[in-house]
């Protein structure tokens, strides 16, 4: 449902939030001045090793990582949308989760990019930032 491009209008409307290459296998990523939010990150051959090995199915189409507030929040993710949000061994224990960018809703992407953004900017960002939301 989602594309890059959503990801990209997303992203313009976030402050510091910078679209660039050089994510994982050298992709596309956006990126605030303390690190990664969102980024293209393909499996590896590894990663589909241990999938299998695991009897667990081996997403297919445009796999995207991005980073949650924290790794319980990445956890709650995978339990109330597993279909869509999904770990694997190389990112257990972090804060970051994968999600097929074909399959998820641009609310749904919307939701997950702002809520890495604001796990990535100061607090001056963040505040400044939702002092313009409608309401405030």
């Amino acid at each position: 449902m989602a594309t890059i491009a959503d990801i990209r209008v997303i992203a313009a409307a976030l402050p510091q939030l910078e679209e660039g290459i050089g994510g994982y296998g050298s992709g596309a990523k956006w990126s605030v001045p303390r690190g990664m939010v969102i980024w293209r990150r393909p499996l590896g051959k590894a990663d589909t090793k241990r999938l299998v090995d695991q009897g667990q199915p081996v997403p297919r189409g445009e796999i995207y990582a991005v980073r949650t507030a924290s790794e319980i929040a990445k956890k709650e993710l995978i339990d109330a949308f597993g279909e869509l949000f999904f770990d694997i061994q190389h990112l257990t224990g972090t804060d970051i989760v994968l999600f097929h960018l074909e399959h998820i809703k641009i609310d749904q992407l919307r939701e997950v990019i702002i809520e890495g953004w604001l796990a990535r900017v100061s607090s001056t960002t963040a505040n400044a930032w939702r002092e313009t939301l409608p309401g405030q």
